[in-house]
């Protein structure tokens, strides 16, 4: 379980979902940026991610999780991986590491 007590907290949202990202910014920049913002540990973080792009994301995160059909390398670099979202793959994942 992550934390002791933990709400999620969109930053921002974009077409697919929730982002913390702002213009020139990786997602990795941007969750750090946001992270700050909202005084969690970098520990605490979850970050959810299916391509090239994610990679330094979920590297980044206290936990890294590939979804679906994210690529081998991707899924390497991830600390678990889990379902797709079409399959409940989200909730799931929620349901085991979000209070």
């Amino acid at each position: 379980m992550i934390g002791t007590s933990w709400q999620l907290t969109p930053v921002a949202l974009d077409v697919d979902g929730m982002a913390a990202v702002g213009r020139g910014d990786t997602h990795a920049a941007g969750l750090a940026n946001a992270r700050t913002k909202l005084g969690v540990s970098r520990l605490d973080v979850l970050a959810v991610g299916d391509g090239h792009n994610d990679m330094d994301t979920l590297a980044w995160a206290g936990v890294g999780v590939a979804i679906g059909k994210a690529p081998d390398d991707v899924r390497g670099g991830a600390d678990v991986a889990c379902k797709s979202v079409d399959a409940d793959g989200r909730e799931v994942l929620l349901d085991e590491y979000v209070e």
